[in-house]
């Protein structure tokens, strides 16, 4: 095997790596979600994010919402909210 494709090799291994800890990232986060409210789940906004949900503004940082748990679970888990229980 040429080095080229051994470098390209451990990148791709390097991406598969990344992507299953973003996998079990937001699979901890569903869970962790689930078992707080599984209707609904209320989780306060870190950042701002532009445009409407549902007809009506995204809250601000330090602002809350409910979202259905897999939404909220992917909102925890790529840092854009965080459940009220985390705010400090």
């Amino acid at each position: 095997m040429t080095p080229a494709k051994v470098a390209d090799a451990a990148a791709l291994e390097a991406e598969a790596k990344a992507a299953a800890e973003a996998s079990a990232a937001s699979d901890a986060a569903a869970a962790e979600v689930e078992a707080v409210e599984p209707e609904g789940v209320t989780v306060v906004m870190v950042i701002g994010i532009s445009g409407l949900r549902d007809g009506e503004p995204w809250p601000a940082p330090g602002e809350s919402i409910v979202l259905p748990a897999d939404e909220a679970a992917l909102y925890i888990a790529n840092g854009y909210a965080k459940l009220p229980a985390d705010e400090k």
